[in-house]
């Protein structure tokens, strides 16, 4: 696979160009993809996460690189029927994903993880799965959504790594890449 073809190789303003590329490529088969390469495991990785941005009914909370917006499911429970969820993703074949799965129920923006449009102390938590590694600038985009967040809010991030089991790691790199 040439570095063309590897968009988490490249840099800066081709990373972000190339990651974009990528996924709106695979915008339509994004969901049946990431749920077979983790067993459909992702969805119950979501919630635990969000159980632990303590999120009370009527808060806000804000999903960075929003993607299909599986992330806003379990966010717009924790915050119920009076609060506020919010995705945003750079790639508005995701975000048209998104927009089918969740109607109205969620606002979701087309912006940079890296130069969030919003004020600063605006969310009481924010999530990001599977995404800060396609940022370019990861410490600016985590300077950022502290930035959003409310005083005392909680952030966090979901991710994978290749398991370091040498069967697993094989097989992981295969799904990966194929």
């Amino acid at each position: 696979m040439a570095i063309e073809e590897q968009p988490w190789l490249t840099e800066g303003e081709d990373k972000r160009e190339a990651v974009k590329a990528m996924f709106g490529d695979i915008a339509p088969s994004y969901d049946l993809l990431n749920s077979l390469m983790c067993f459909r495991l992702h969805h119950r990785w979501r919630r635990l996460a969000v159980a632990r941005l303590d999120l009370k009914p009527g808060d806000s909370a804000l999903d960075i690189c929003s993607g299909t917006g599986d992330f806003l499911f379990p966010l717009l429970d924790a915050v119920g029927a009076e609060g506020r969820a919010e995705g945003i993703d750079f790639c508005r074949p995701m975000l048209d994903k998104a927009q089918e799965k969740l109607g109205d129920r969620a606002v979701l923006t087309e912006g940079d993880a890296c130069a969030l449009p919003y004020q600063d102390n605006q969310f009481d938590g924010a999530a990001i799965g599977w995404g800060l590694r396609n940022v370019p600038d990861q410490p600016e985009a985590i300077s950022e959504a502290f930035r959003v967040l409310k005083p005392g809010a909680r952030f966090v991030c979901l991710d994978m790594t290749t398991p370091g089991n040498n069967l697993q790691g094989r097989a992981a790199k295969f799904m990966f890449h194929k």
